[in-house]
């Protein structure tokens, strides 16, 4: 539990930083992309607070997103789209971009999780890895993943 309430300051503080030297009047750029992500869960599924079946799950999405550049290297990036096994899910995260890399933070929406991402950036589009911890809210800890690995790529649209 220390782990949590340690990484979710630090994560603040880690946005709260990028929002304050960002110039949000002045976009830079906005790409549009599609992305294919490939996975695994790291689930406990319980019945009667009894574990079932296998505790690693393998999962896919494809999502519809656009990330926007501002001035100082600082990002903002949002995708929405289709995933199995949960059918629907949207992410929105803020980091910074580098020349060959760029680092983001953010929320998932289904499952609620925070993440921590990697982009290599190609001249087509990006390669993508990152590392999920589920949010145990709402009472439903039980029936979401508490950790993902996910790989994946992005197509630039324009």
């Amino acid at each position: 539990m220390k782990f949590y309430k340690i990484f979710l300051f630090l994560s603040f503080l880690f946005l709260a930083f990028n929002f304050s030297i960002a110039q949000p009047v002045e976009v830079h750029t906005k790409q549009g992309y599609s992305e294919l992500n490939g996975g695994i869960a790291f689930a406990r599924v319980l019945i009667n607070n009894d574990p079932i079946g296998p505790s690693i799950y393998p999962g896919v999405s494809f999502l519809w997103g656009k990330t926007h550049y501002y001035k100082n290297g600082f990002m903002v990036d949002n995708e929405i789209g289709l995933a199995l096994p949960v059918i629907f899910t949207a992410k929105i995260g803020a980091g910074i971009a580098f020349e060959k890399v760029e680092f983001l933070m953010g929320l998932r929406a289904l499952p609620f999780n925070y993440y921590i991402q990697i982009n290599a950036p190609t001249q087509r589009g990006s390669f993508i890895f990152s590392m999920e911890k589920n949010i145990k809210s709402f009472g439903l800890s039980e029936l979401s993943p508490p950790s993902l690995i996910n790989i994946g790529y992005r197509w630039n649209k324009f």
